[in-house]
């Protein structure tokens, strides 16, 4: 099952945040599913249907973000990444004019 799961947060990332597939938020985000600790607010983000906006909103500030798993892990239904993002923010979507600026982050993230 670990793996099949490790494929599935491969998924998340390729097709969601590398390619923008809004089809494939509606596939692979349980409609049961909750995000938490998202954007500004810090709200929790339930289902397909509320997490589109926040993803459109990130997308269309920066459009040519690129996100690379460093690490992925799982144990059971478990699954942590460490991924590396890679971004320019030219889009209006975050409520501040676009800066031009390119930036890293290293994060990690768990999904469950």
């Amino acid at each position: 099952m670990s793996e099949a799961n490790k494929a599935v947060v491969r998924r998340w990332f390729e097709e969601v945040w590398n390619q923008g597939s809004e089809s494939a938020i509606d596939e692979l985000f349980a409609a049961d599913g909750v995000a938490h600790g998202l954007g500004d607010s810090e709200q929790d983000v339930h289902g397909p249907a509320e997490f589109k906006p926040f993803a459109a909103n990130l997308r269309g500030s920066l459009p040519d973000i690129h996100i690379r798993l460093d690490d992925i892990l799982a144990e059971g239904d478990r699954v942590t990444v460490r991924i590396t993002l890679v971004r320019i923010h030219t889009g209006h979507g975050l409520g501040v004019m676009p800066t031009g600026t390119a930036s890293v982050l290293r994060e990690s993230s768990s999904f469950v």
